[in-house]
């Protein structure tokens, strides 16, 4: 059973919308995101009014008694991009540690208004930046700082940030996702496509701020796929070192980022952040690894639950195995 839970601004409870309330509702979740969610609100009932209603006002979705998505309304959609609409001042200073820069973010936004986001387990975000931002908002500093640094972040279902090497759990032994054509009746994935970007890769990165200058080189990249090069101004940047993370940040290898849409009867067991394993198997496709799930939406159909999922190879084999690409080329081949 699905709740809608909705909040004035100061997350005073306003009301409650139960299934008779609300039909086709979805959620999507995502870490490093803005996350969203839609619902279709029937006007018969007496909780839907200009008060409920209220753009601005807070929401939260409950499915078997718990939190999976909030948010706040925004031209009759749900979205949480309360960190989008905080500037931090006409000069952001972050010249700390991850974590304790994030927490003084959300100390300088929640001070002119609570968010309703509070701060999690950033314990292992120690590494350190120091950067200028002008006129930046909250979630464009912690997009930045996290990317920079080698860090994953996300506003959880219980609306806390939290910052960490790699989010989530892993699963691999017990949540597999898997289609095999060859074994139909053995698959819970009811079908899926997979996106190679080959437009986004680069092999050579430039990158400057006021006086400062970075250029980065892949060199396995540039021998499979020659000069990609890319140029940033990094302006933000007060340092070397800072630059040139920046700037290697921007390197990219081919990523191919599988969308998995599951069988309604497959178990809703796992959470954005988490690793799963992947098997599919066709005449094009074969693919037989372990993935970190980057964004979910349930959606919800009478009483039947659609889950749909993005995945991509977790950050920290895409940089053991950047050394050695040929061996990782599978997937492409088989594709040509």
């Amino acid at each position: 059973m699905q709740f809608i839970k909705i909040y004035d601004k100061d997350y005073n409870e306003l009301t409650t919308l139960s299934s008779e309330d609300f039909t086709s509702l979805s959620h999507t979740n995502g870490f490093g995101e803005i996350g969203s969610a839609d619902f279709t609100v029937m006007l018969a009932s007496d909780k839907v009014n200009t008060t409920s209603m209220r753009k601005f006002n807070r929401i939260e979705i409950i499915s078997d008694k718990e939190v999976k998505w909030s948010g706040i309304i925004l031209d009759l959609k749900i979205q949480l991009d309360t960190a989008q609409r905080r500037i931090l001042g006409a000069s952001y200073v972050a010249n700390d540690s991850i974590a304790d820069i994030a927490e003084d973010i959300l100390t300088t936004i929640n001070a002119v208004e609570n968010t309703g986001i509070t701060l999690g387990d950033v314990s292992g975000a120690t590494g350190t930046i120091n950067t200028t931002f002008k006129y930046a908002n909250a979630y464009e500093v912690l997009a930045q700082i996290t990317k920079a640094s080698g860090y994953q972040f996300r506003v959880n279902e219980a609306r806390q940030l939290v910052i960490a090497s790699v989010l989530g759990t892993d699963l691999s032994e017990s949540v597999v996702m898997k289609y095999n054509q060859n074994q139909i009746s053995a698959s819970n994935i009811l079908q899926f496509r997979v996106d190679d970007n080959g437009d986004n890769i680069v092999t050579k990165s430039l990158g400057k701020s006021a006086s400062l200058t970075s250029a980065k080189e892949n060199a396995t990249l540039k021998s499979k796929f020659g000069v990609l090069e890319k140029f940033r101004d990094f302006r933000v940047a007060n340092s070397q070192q800072v630059l040139d993370d920046f700037t290697d940040a921007e390197i990219l290898g081919e990523q191919y980022s599988p969308q998995i849409d599951l069988n309604p009867s497959a178990p809703d067991n796992f959470t954005v952040g988490d690793t799963v394993k992947v098997v599919l198997k066709n005449a094009l496709v074969d693919i037989n690894d372990n993935f970190q799930v980057l964004e979910k939406t349930v959606q919800y159909i009478g009483t039947q639950k659609r889950i749909k999922v993005r995945i991509n190879e977790l950050p920290y084999d895409l940089a053991k195995r950047l050394a050695d690409r040929d061996s990782r080329l599978d997937l492409l081949e088989k594709e040509t």
